[in-house]
């Protein structure tokens, strides 16, 4: 359709613009694009399939977090008020330092030097002795799938990446059928 011929600025854009037999072709700029694409039921017909060409771009759910978003709370303890916890019940947010996780634990007053807590009010993270929020470039995983469908059929995905979700890279549910997955990383 004419939308196939349209650049647009969120994936959440051109999911609402795509119809039956068009194309969404991801521009790999080197850059990822920090949203899910959310098909939910929308989705292509047998002769008429939705196609995603990724062409090697990546979807992160990884959004960095500036020092000034901490709040010190004492003792080398920062804090985050980030809600997406409360989204996420079948989720596990974690924080990222230097392309690894950082180890984590249970409740804010286990969190020993450069290891994070999320619970349902934010996130925590301590620094090591000396260090200031500064010194760390966190990022965490805000946004719970990379792709989504929740009843879309009719869909093929080619050479894309999810990365950095706190759920899953691909997530399917419901009653989907003719979906397509060629070259595909989840990680």
């Amino acid at each position: 359709g004419a939308a196939a011929e349209q650049a647009v600025r969120s994936l959440k854009r051109a999911v609402a613009l795509y119809q039956p037999g068009d194309t969404l072709r991801l521009a790999n700029t080197g850059e990822a694009y920090r949203e899910s694409l959310h098909f939910g039921a929308r989705g292509g017909t047998p002769s008429a399939p939705i196609i995603v060409e990724g062409q090697g771009a990546v979807l992160s759910g990884l959004h960095p977090i500036p020092a000034e978003a901490w709040e010190d709370r004492g003792e080398g303890l920062l804090f985050h008020a980030n809600g997406m916890r409360r989204q996420m019940t079948a989720s596990r947010p974690f924080l990222v330092r230097d392309g690894a996780m950082v180890p984590q634990r249970r409740t804010p007053t286990e969190v020993r030097p450069e290891e994070s807590c999320w619970d349902k009010d934010g996130i925590y993270f301590r620094m090591a002795p000396g260090k200031t929020a500064a010194d760390y470039e966190l990022g965490g995983t805000m946004l719970v799938s990379g792709l989504i469908l929740t009843g879309g059929s009719y869909i093929e995905v080619r050479d894309l990446v999810c990365e950095n979700f706190a759920n899953d890279g691909f997530n399917v549910h419901g009653s989907c059928q003719g979906l397509v997955f060629r070259n595909i990383v989840g990680r």
